[in-house]
């Protein structure tokens, strides 16, 4: 029985990590943009102060919630220069969106595809 409870735990708890390294999805419909997945976010085009393009991520300083592994990471880093921020990325595929929304939450993320990641950025830019 415990080993059955063991491989139980451990079977969730793939299941979960792998949940968590699926590639979100971006869309913007009306004046919404929405990012799909786990720690997703959905955001009013109002809400957005700023958006630039990166090459790079901020260094992270600690992880506070969320997922790190092979590249991914996705939840609440603190990161030098930002403090707490929501990460939505593959650090191994930039660029990456810089999002500063008015109440100075900072949001990057990316897509799968850096082209995907260049047209949102440009949909965005043309909303704000």
């Amino acid at each position: 029985m415990k080993k059955l409870f063991t491989i139980a735990i451990v079977i969730i708890a793939f299941g979960i990590v792998g949940y968590g390294m699926i590639p979100g999805k971006v869309s913007l419909m009306e004046d919404t943009l929405t990012f799909s997945g786990r720690y997703g976010i959905k955001l009013k085009l109002s809400e957005i102060a700023s958006v630039s393009l990166i090459d790079r991520l901020p260094p992270i300083k600690s992880r506070t919630n969320g997922l790190s592994a092979l590249g991914v990471k996705k939840g609440f880093f603190n990161l030098e220069g930002y403090g707490k921020s929501r990460l939505l990325v593959n650090a191994s595929q930039p660029p990456f969106l810089l999002i500063m929304t008015n109440n100075q939450e900072t949001i990057i993320l990316n897509l799968k595809d850096p082209k995907d990641t260049k047209s949102a950025f440009e949909q965005i830019k043309e909303g704000i």
